[in-house]
């Protein structure tokens, strides 16, 4: 199997600050209240140019919370990239969203993703610093959305709170009328050291009873994991394709520092991997970023496991090999093969799906 790699996204990181401070979070610094120069901005606009990429490039605002970087540095910001082939997503907990965001939203046509786990008993792990929940807040940023009739899509990370009733779960997420419902079972990454405990049959469950209720729903809600996996059912028999692609994932850090294949490697520290960073966008050329991704360690490590994965896992055409963050946090190196990510993410939902079709 050939690996070839390519670059359809990039994750920006406008500023490390959070206003919440989730029991899972795995960034490091969210009391660091830094933020992202416009002289970054355009240097990743130079270097995001400069790719030359034949399809529209998916700029991600994420990590930290990116509304806290202001109105005035994403007006400025985002029109950097006018002109440019380029869609803009912003993941965000919703909680400062008002009147004047949505203009913001609707005046650059960004797509905006909303991070919550259910409704108020569901959302306890996602509190306030001074541990107050954030449930009503987000529905009320939500409720703007709704009024200026902007689609957002809602991501729900899984854990002991919420998993155990899907079917409320789904129809309680279906009232807020997202275009897309995503799932994230909790993972152990980085500054998040939360061991899963949740038994495989859990999962399981989940996946079974949320499949169902999808099927009798006559698929009314769009859902992330069932839209992506769906298809690589007919793709079943080609485990073994001559060419495997990976997304690069590049993340670019408050100071332009550079890390590739996951974001939950930006600030991880690593000896063996130059804490991740191929390079910084304020100090190095294209061709520099681009030669040092090709001598990069942790990509050639992260290959050696999916070649792995491809020669000793069936579910390999499901997931194409496993995420590298979840290799390198849950197994100490990127060449390992299964996780608890794969068994709970993939595999059971794979096996969920083949009993219940």
């Amino acid at each position: 199997m050939t690996i070839e790699t390519f670059i359809d996204k990039i994750i920006i990181q406008p500023t490390k600050l959070c206003n919440l401070d989730c029991d899972y979070c795995y960034l490091p610094q969210r009391k660091n209240n830094l933020k992202m120069s416009q002289t970054t901005i355009k240097n990743i606009a130079k270097f995001i140019e400069k790719l030359n990429s034949p399809n529209t490039l998916e700029i991600i605002w994420h990590m930290g919370e990116p509304l806290l970087a202001g109105k005035e540095f994403f007006n400025s910001a985002l029109s950097v990239f006018k002109g440019f082939n380029v869609r803009h997503v912003i993941n965000t907990n919703a909680i400062l969203i008002d009147d004047d965001w949505c203009e913001l939203f609707n005046k650059f046509n960004m797509d905006v993703t909303v991070s919550l786990d259910g409704i108020a008993y569901n959302n306890v792990k996602r509190l306030t610093w001074n541990k107050r929940p954030s449930y009503k807040r987000v529905i009320k940023g939500i409720n703007f959305l709704q009024k200026h009739k902007i689609d957002f899509d809602i991501i729900c990370v899984l854990h002991e709170e919420n998993i155990n009733d899907p079917i409320k779960l789904y129809n309680d997420f279906k009232k807020l009328k997202p275009k897309t419902l995503g799932f994230s079972i909790v993972e152990k990454e980085a500054r998040n050291t939360y061991d899963n405990a949740l038994s495989y049959e859990v999962v399981s469950n989940f996946w079974k009873y949320l499949f169902q209720c999808w099927k009798e729903d006559e698929h009314s809600l769009n859902i992330r994991e069932f839209d992506l996996i769906l298809p690589s059912f007919l793709l079943a028999n080609y485990s073994s394709q001559e060419i495997h692609y990976i997304e690069l994932h590049c993340t670019i850090g408050v100071s332009g520092d550079i890390v590739i294949l996951s974001p939950e490697f930006l600030d991880s520290q690593s000896n063996l991997y130059s804490n991740f960073v191929v390079g910084n966008v304020n100090e190095n050329s294209n061709t520099e970023i681009f030669s040092n991704i090709q001598k990069c360690r942790y990509l050639d490590h992260y290959i050696d496991g999916i070649l792995k994965c491809n020669s000793e896992c069936e579910y390999f055409s499901y997931c194409g090999g496993g995420v590298a963050s979840n290799k390198f946090f849950e197994n100490n190196q990127l060449s390992s093969t299964e996780t608890t990510y794969c068994i709970q993410s993939k595999k059971a939902l794979v096996n969920s799906i083949i009993e219940n079709i």
